[in-house]
């Protein structure tokens, strides 16, 4: 299993003839997520590599630098150490300049942690950043967003939503996680000033639909229990529902 990719024009045209390769490695690539700083995409996928020991392989995270001409900058991937990820366990965004990917799961246990990727494909600092410490259950449904100086990064805690913001230079926001929302969050997008989050909601009469709100960068809720944007047109059960920002609107599929 390999990653490939392909560039779009702003009115959804290929702009490549054929998908190109972004890595044809050992073993199996997959789940990749992508970032864009500005200049280039930072595309993030989970591998497998060598455990500490020698003995075994293990699950990995693995990144390479792609050009907005769709050229891959890395001939040797960029190895997040030490990261043992599960699907939904990590998300990746962009400041402008540098890369941020947190996650949960490594060699040490499964603290929530954030690692920073430069704009040159090096790993910024001697270590991971501590978020948030472990406890005796799973966090899930990772997604991290950025605006005005600040990450938010959310997940899927104990059947509800938490975060926790940090500053460009991994420096932690807030204390402690904070409530969101009840629900699992589905998605997460950010602009110049804020973000916006969409999730499923049941409603009175019990159909279900996909409600947005737009959040600050404090942390705050500003749209109440949350728009219902699907309107007559329910989300698929445990479908995928994403929101970006384009410029000038938020765009919301499901």
């Amino acid at each position: 299993v390999d990653i490939y990719g392909i560039r779009l024009d702003a009115a959804g045209v290929p702009l490549d003839a054929v998908p190109f390769a972004i890595t044809q490695g050992p073993s199996a690539q997959g789940n990749p997520q992508v970032a864009w700083n500005g200049a280039m995409w930072l595309v993030v996928y989970e591998s497998y590599s060598v455990s500490g020991t020698g003995i075994y392989y293990q699950k990995s995270l693995e990144a390479v630098r792609v050009s907005a001409g769709g050229q891959v900058l890395d001939a040797k991937p960029i190895l997040l150490f030490g990261i043992q990820p599960s699907t939904n366990d990590w998300a990746v965004a962009s400041d402008g300049n540098h890369w941020a990917v947190a996650y949960q799961g490594s060699v040490a246990g499964t603290d929530i942690m954030v690692r920073r990727v430069s704009s040159t494909g090096a790993l910024l600092g001697a270590a991971a950043r501590l978020l948030v410490p472990a406890t005796y259950y799973m966090r899930f449904r990772f997604h991290l967003a950025y605006a005005a100086g600040v990450y938010l990064l959310t997940w899927s805690d104990n059947s509800a939503t938490q975060g926790i913001r940090f500053d460009r230079d991994l420096t932690p926001l807030n204390v402690t996680p904070f409530n969101l929302i009840g629900p699992d969050l589905q998605s997460l997008a950010a602009n110049d000033s804020g973000f916006y989050a969409v999730w499923h909601a049941q409603q009175p009469d019990f159909s279900m639909a996909v409600v947005g709100g737009r959040i600050s960068t404090a942390g705050a809720l500003l749209d109440g229990a949350g728009v219902n944007i699907s309107l007559t047109h329910q989300p698929i059960y445990d479908s995928t529902t994403r929101v970006v920002w384009d410029g000038a609107t938020w765009r919301v599929a499901w």
